[in-house]
């Protein structure tokens, strides 16, 4: 009697100290973050492009970038920062009620000062903006968008879809001999 007492007053504690190792993962998903939800916002898994990148013609160092170009599903995806939208000659306004908001534009592009930092992460993960975005003033719907915008380390970070980089944007972008180039 003493010794179920006993057991049965340590099963209690360990459930008060280690509430997570009673409750049963749902998910059959072994990264456990990918496609899940992290306090009720979707992530993404994304990671760094196996290619070459060239962005205006010119070699870019995604390596050592503070601001990585990024894939997901397959898809590039450039950050939205204020360097890499001069570089592609973009308009890119930001506004706390409003959201993002991005157009094609006649200004021709700027060179890309390149910031550098050191990403080490085994795994990178990218979630959804809680702002709205439009493309060209029209709103989109990111959450039914194949390819969402995503926002990695509080940046926003677009696909280049030929959609968004050439018909909405007026971008040129190729694939070839291992290396993406995207042009004004």
């Amino acid at each position: 009697m003493k010794i179920s007492f006993v057991r049965s007053l340590l099963v209690l504690v360990l459930f008060i100290l280690f509430p997570s190792l009673t409750l049963a993962n749902s998910s059959n998903n072994s990264s456990g973050l990918s496609g899940d939800t992290i306090n009720q916002k979707k992530v993404y898994e994304v990671k760094f492009p196996s290619f070459k990148i060239t962005i205006n013609n010119l070699h870019f160092d995604n390596g050592i970038s503070k601001y990585p170009v990024l894939m997901y599903e397959g898809v590039t995806y450039f950050p939205m920062t204020w360097g890499f939208t001069q570089a592609l000659g973009l308009d890119v306004r930001w506004d706390a009620e409003k959201g993002f908001a991005i157009n094609k534009s006649n200004q021709g592009p700027k060179k890309l000062a390149n910031e550098v930092a050191i990403i080490s992460a085994r795994h990178l993960y990218a979630k959804m903006p809680e702002f709205s975005i439009r493309v060209n003033n029209n709103e989109i719907d990111n959450d039914k968008e194949e390819f969402p915008v995503l926002v990695f380390n509080d940046v926003t970070y677009f696909p280049m879809t030929w959609r968004f980089a050439v018909e909405e944007l007026g971008l040129k972008i190729s694939l070839e001999n291992n290396k993406f180039n995207i042009s004004k």
